[in-house]
């Protein structure tokens, strides 16, 4: 069995080394390494070459222009060759033993398209945390992923916001070439869509016959002060409707249990955008939106933590100014 792994690179010279490392020093070894320079204007792209020199497994495809991580993703779909791929991003690192564990597990008990395994979560500089899927089964066939995966995928059945059973990002899974390309799935462009990597895993369980779990981590997920991914683009707002609506056409909403996770979800995206906004016309796009009136305003906020009510309140009294001074000094409380 031959494995792809995807690295699509950006700007990470001072991580690259590290999970290019973590790639080449595998224990399987019948792997090709595919970088996609998505137009790197550090030295990130010169150290791959110094590996590749070393190791003919890797090989460096650059796009035109800068396109984006989902782009630089779908190019490495494009041009793997393996059976299975599994994509790192490029400021991250994986366990020594992954693919072999991965490819061991896919020759176990039923054949699957995908396989989900946990991950390290790295949140600056604190001990890390480890996310396992939380199920009782190893695995899910195809009657039962509307019902139970979708809505792990999105959030939790906790009164208020919690992280979903299953993460959405696609490192989260090894998954089987050949079935990608038969069923034609994608990323779409983070330019045009929000949360693509969400969008990426509901096409994906809509079209596959069966999911295996792998109840251990593997991937190391590094979040650093200042990186990309702690970061917001206050013009993706105007597409919290679209995700409001994308995730409403996924999720079986006449199930109680199914709406109480579609709502918490939501309102986590709420949230989480709140906190990031540093301007008054991003704080009114956000009352403004469909998601919001419907769920937040609309909605009886005694359940949430006295911080979550405290924003929401706040923003649909239209008391914009103070809740950008406060979402300013937690965000300095948090940077001390």
């Amino acid at each position: 069995m031959l494995v792809s792994v995807v690295v699509p690179v950006f700007n990470t010279e001072k991580y690259i080394r590290k999970c290019i490392e973590s790639l080449i020093y595998q224990t399987f070894s019948n792997v090709e390494i595919i970088v996609i320079d998505d137009c790197s204007m550090d030295s990130s792209i010169r150290i791959v070459k110094e590996y590749a020199n070393l190791d003919s497994r890797i090989s460096i495809i650059r796009n035109p222009i800068n396109k984006g991580l989902s782009y630089s993703r779908n190019v490495g779909i494009h041009n793997s060759k393996g059976d299975y791929l599994i994509f790192v991003d490029s400021d991250d690192y994986i366990e020594k033993d992954t693919i072999e564990d991965l490819v061991s597990f896919s020759k176990k008990g039923l054949n699957s398209d995908v396989i989900i395994f946990g991950n390290y979560n790295h949140i600056y500089n604190r001990t890390p945390e480890v996310i396992l899927p939380n199920f009782k089964t190893e695995t899910i066939i195809r009657e039962d992923i509307k019902n139970v995966l979708f809505k792990d995928i999105i959030g939790t059945e906790d009164k208020y916001i919690g992280m979903p059973k299953v993460g959405f990002q696609p490192w989260h899974y090894f998954i089987d070439i050949n079935f990608l390309r038969k069923n034609e799935i994608e990323f779409k462009s983070e330019r045009e869509i929000l949360f693509e990597d969400l969008q990426f895993a509901f096409d994906m369980f809509e079209k596959t016959n069966s999911v295996k779990i792998l109840k251990k981590a593997y991937y190391h997920y590094v979040v650093r002060k200042n990186s990309l991914s702690n970061s917001q683009d206050d013009l993706k707002i105007e597409l919290l409707d679209v995700l409001y609506d994308s995730l409403r056409k996924h999720v079986l909403l006449e199930n109680e249990k199914n709406r109480t996770y579609f709502n918490n979800s939501i309102s986590n995206y709420l949230f989480f955008f709140i906190q990031k906004v540093n301007n008054i016309n991003s704080l009114k796009k956000i009352k403004n939106s469909k998601c919001f009136t419907e769920l937040i305003e609309k909605k009886d906020l005694t359940s949430y933590p006295i911080k979550v009510r405290i924003l929401f309140n706040l923003c649909i009294k239209k008391k914009y100014f103070l809740l950008l001074s406060i979402v300013k000094i937690k965000s300095l409380l948090n940077n001390i």
